[in-house]
């Protein structure tokens, strides 16, 4: 019959439900699937029937399926399966007559079984590393990330070539210095000293400079203060900031970095780290204080905690600005502006990110002095369901989010760049409620009237 997802969700629940009334037959080799192997495929993932994993591979290589069978029972295989049985997944995907389509779907559910149970396929996989070098870029993108899942040290030299290439994309680049600044050894914290000193595209450098964070707090934060000292890309440097707080304690190491280099940085070198401490989550008081001493030997002046705090005779006052001189036009061109990130963690309708609230009917929903202490106080009203966790894995990272979901096996979060990442319950050494994704200070560098302007078109949005 032609399928859709209602349908879909029905057999799934069914096969899941009803796992007790076929998965019997499947363990005693006498389930009759009519020569097709992908609905088998299909009840056994619904069910997460691990136990049917022996007798499925025999199945397989008894009686090979045909080729529109293959996709499913591999993906199944590469899901549910053992060491041993992942090995049979492993061999088409590096096989040189599977395409480059196959080979990195096959990839993908390999490491989602990775992720879930941590299974590496069975005997010499060292034939990955071919992959990486890839023409490809999504293979060669899922070989890297395979590379460093499965820990083959062996693949290091493939990783730091690829790292290196700048005829590759900035996003594959990026994976490989990710993946480098998970391997033990030498080679690859070698690689990423040396491309975190190199000369030229400062994304790059600050790719590799959050790669040895893992790596060697001492050795990362070393590199990272001169970094932070002479960079003009805003998003690199975020980017840096970003790496020592999802540390345990990065924060505390870069702090220690900055006063011991005595180092200026400009104004907007010190409010990036101010924000970036704003949106982990918690409070991170010895780098604060570091980054304020460094704006000081810059010669620039502290901002106040918020140019635009307003006690309620002031508030008041705003609002009436606001009503009778704010701009809906400039007040839009002012929300697109980069640098206020409203966009990229916003939606208004279908368009934006989805890291806070949709704001299409915010100005039928809100007061104005609610829109203005949103903008001016983020923590102070935060939506119910955008409240963030701030979650410290086994090994010390940090990752601080919006819940999405929560199993028995798995929490997902989305972070304040918009992407979910999952960590494994089993994983979880800390978890506390923090506040908002939104960094305080975000609204400080705009005048009053732009303000003003900012509120106005907010207001307005679904009137």
């Amino acid at each position: 019959h032609d399928r859709d997802d209602a349908l879909d969700y029905s057999i799934w629940l069914t096969a899941r439900e009803l796992r007790d009334a076929w998965l019997p037959a499947v363990l005693a080799g006498t389930f009759d699937d009519g020569g097709k192997i992908s609905r088998l495929a299909f009840a056994i993932e619904a069910a997460d029937a691990h136990e049917a994993m022996p007798q499925f591979a025999v199945r397989w290589q008894q009686q090979p399926p045909p080729a529109a069978e293959r996709a499913a029972a591999l993906r199944c295989i590469a899901r549910l399966g053992n060491a041993d049985q992942l090995r049979i997944v492993f061999d088409v995907a590096v096989n040189p007559g599977t395409s480059a389509a196959d080979a990195t779907a096959l990839l993908e559910h390999m490491l989602e079984g990775h992720r879930r149970r941590r299974t590496v396929p069975a005997g010499d996989i060292s034939a990955i590393a071919g992959l990486v070098g890839s023409a490809d870029g999504p293979l060669a993108t899922r070989a890297i990330e395979a590379v460093a899942a499965w820990q083959l040290a062996a693949a290091a030299e493939s990783l730091v070539a690829a790292a290196n290439d700048a005829g590759r994309s900035l996003d594959l680049r990026r994976t490989a210095i990710t993946a480098l600044g998970s391997m033990p050894g030498d080679a690859p914290r070698t690689g990423l000293v040396a491309l975190a000193k190199a000369e030229g595209d400062d994304a790059v450098r600050a790719a590799a400079i959050a790669a040895l964070v893992p790596q060697s707090l001492d050795i990362a934060a070393a590199h990272a203060v001169p970094f932070l000292k002479t960079t003009a890309d805003t998003a690199a440097r975020d980017a840096v900031f970003r790496s020592f707080l999802l540390s345990k304690d990065g924060a505390a190491a870069l702090a220690k970095a900055i006063d011991q280099a005595a180092v200026a940085l400009a104004a907007e070198a010190v409010r990036a780290g101010m924000q970036a401490i704003s949106s982990a989550g918690r409070a991170e008081p010895a780098l604060a204080k570091a980054l304020e001493a460094a704006g000081a030997h810059s010669g620039a002046t502290p901002a106040p905690a918020s140019p635009h705090a307003m006690n309620d005779a002031q508030l008041d006052a705003f609002v009436e600005l606001v009503r009778t001189k704010g701009d809906r036009s400039r007040g839009e061109a002012i929300y697109k502006r980069e640098s206020l990130k409203c966009v990229s963690c916003h939606r208004i309708g279908d368009d934006g990110g989805r890291v806070g609230p949709n704001l299409a009917a915010i100005g039928a929903s809100s007061q104005l002095d609610y829109i203005i202490d949103s903008l001016v106080q983020p923590a102070k009203n935060v939506k119910e369901g955008y409240n963030t966790l701030v979650v410290v894995t086994d090994d010390g990272q940090v990752v601080t989010g919006i819940q999405v979901s929560r199993s028995d096996e798995e929490l997902v979060l989305r972070d304040a760049t918009g992407k979910e990442v999952k960590v494994s319950t089993a994983d979880i050494d800390e978890e506390t409620s923090g506040t908002s994704l939104m960094p305080a200070g975000l609204v400080d560098p705009l005048s009053r009237e732009e303000l003003a302007d900012l509120v106005r078109y907010l207001s307005e949005l679904g009137r």
